[in-house]
């Protein structure tokens, strides 16, 4: 079992250690995790920009070994986040008619109505987390009401996506890299049929 790095910002004030790091020059190399942290903006948008680099991870050796999958497997099957153009550009497109602002319009109320609800679920008088209760599962149920999914994915989505985020994290372990994994193909078995 590899030991698992350490970011090496605070997590409660990492701006400083931002600062430091852009002082020095926009790209970072951090030793514990083995890669380049891009700090600086105009270089971010290039790379995110440019067609040498890439955001499938067919295209890198070192992800795929951490994900426990042989070269050449497509661990993502065609993802939208984890793809390249022509492809990334397909699916966008494919998608991008359910998320118009007209259709966002006409369920108006519906996302309204999903608001509330999240509120009265908390404990009056009792403090609550805004990123549990309301920024993460409203999307995720608006997002099912826009593509026509029952409304019983959303929880589902809520419960299942912080495991498979963690197939992108370079602090993650194996045992939660591997929950990831599984995470990503239980729900591309919910949603292939959709």
């Amino acid at each position: 079992v590899r030991a698992v790095p350490r970011w090496p910002l605070p997590y409660d004030d990492p701006y400083p250690g931002y600062r430091r790091l852009r002082d020095a020059g926009p790209i970072a190399w951090l030793d514990d995790l083995d890669v380049h942290l891009v700090v600086g903006y105009d270089l971010a948008a290039e790379i995110l920009c440019s067609d040498d680099w890439s955001s499938d991870p067919v295209n890198s050796p070192t992800l795929m070994k951490r994900l426990g999958l042989p070269p050449g497997a497509d661990p993502m099957l065609g993802s939208l986040l984890m793809s390249d153009p022509p492809r990334h550009t397909s699916l966008r497109k494919a998608v991008s008619g359910y998320f118009s602002p007209r259709n966002v319009e006409r369920i108006r109320d519906r996302i309204a109505q999903l608001v509330k609800l999240a509120i009265a679920a908390g404990v009056p008088g009792a403090p609550g987390d805004s990123m549990d209760q309301l920024a993460y599962p409203v999307p995720l149920a608006v997002m099912c009401e826009l593509l026509g999914a029952p409304a019983e994915l959303a929880p589902l989505l809520c419960d299942e996506t912080p495991k498979l985020v963690a197939t992108l994290d370079p602090l993650a372990d194996e045992d939660a890299i591997a929950a990831g994994v599984g995470a990503g193909f239980g729900l591309m078995l919910e949603l292939v049929p959709l």
